[in-house]
């Protein structure tokens, strides 16, 4: 994903790399906060794997994938509510490329914090048979980025690196972890997958009543002030405390 810059620098010219950083940058920010999670249970988990707890490794990985992918979901909420004005506020007017790149860019960061966070349970017991699906995706990602770039420009950017992961690490280090820890698929979508896809679609019915419906109290100050990039953080405390009470989490 790396050398996704150079490809646009070469296909499209210099002047197309900046708008496009912007965008990943606000996209991949949300995996930063959420990841936080997965990573503090590294310990726990290697310590129940030393200690065989089975039961209690796979009480971690659905706390873990729950609560990260949960609140890179309430980020991506916010972030496509007011992006264009977060760019504007950042950078000025005229730079914002658009809800097409911007989407197929948060889908990328939330199939990879889906898969990263798994891998903190396959990691913590010593095991990282990842590498070679690794180098096989940034291999697929130059490849199709090259290819889409000059039909489909930055949205080819997007596009392929969506495409690339999804056919490489974005399932296989899930199905590897899953079955490491003797978890079944269809248990895995049942308690798992199900819940975050309702909440996807409670967020992105919100997120589009923000754009469309309103005006809501305090929609212009929460748009345009800095203050508003800490919203994130007041949904994620939401989601945990409304999950809590409703024994989502456990």
């Amino acid at each position: 994903f790396q050398v996704t810059p150079m490809l646009i620098a070469s296909a499209l010219g210099a002047e197309a790399v900046p708008d496009y950083n912007v965008l990943v940058v606000l996209a991949a920010t949300g995996m930063q906060l959420a990841g936080a999670l997965p990573s503090a249970l590294m310990p726990f988990a290697s310590a129940r794997s030393a200690a065989g707890d089975l039961d209690g490794l796979r009480r971690r990985h659905s706390l873990a994938i729950k609560v990260g992918v949960g609140l890179q979901l309430c980020y991506v909420a916010v972030l496509l509510s007011a992006a264009p004005h977060w760019v504007g506020l950042w950078v000025g007017a005229g730079h914002f490329l658009g809800y097409p790149i911007l989407s197929l860019l948060c889908v990328f960061f939330v199939l990879e914090q889906h898969h990263v966070a798994n891998s903190v349970f396959t990691f913590s017991s010593g095991q990282w048979p990842f590498a070679p699906w690794s180098l096989a995706g940034g291999l697929l990602n130059t490849l199709l980025v090259y290819l889409a770039l000059p039909r489909l420009g930055l949205l080819g950017a997007a596009l392929g690196g969506v495409i690339a992961q999804g056919l490489t690490n974005n399932w296989y280090v899930v199905y590897y972890t899953l079955r490491r820890l003797g978890i079944g698929m269809g248990d895995y979508v049942r308690r798992v997958l199900f819940p975050l896809a309702g909440l996807a679609l409670g967020l992105g019915l919100l997120a589009w009543a923000w754009q469309h419906v309103g005006p809501w109290p305090l929609q212009g100050t929460l748009r345009a002030e800095p203050l508003a990039l800490l919203l994130p953080a007041f949904a994620g405390a939401g989601l945990l405390a409304l999950g809590g009470v409703l024994g989502v989490w456990g």
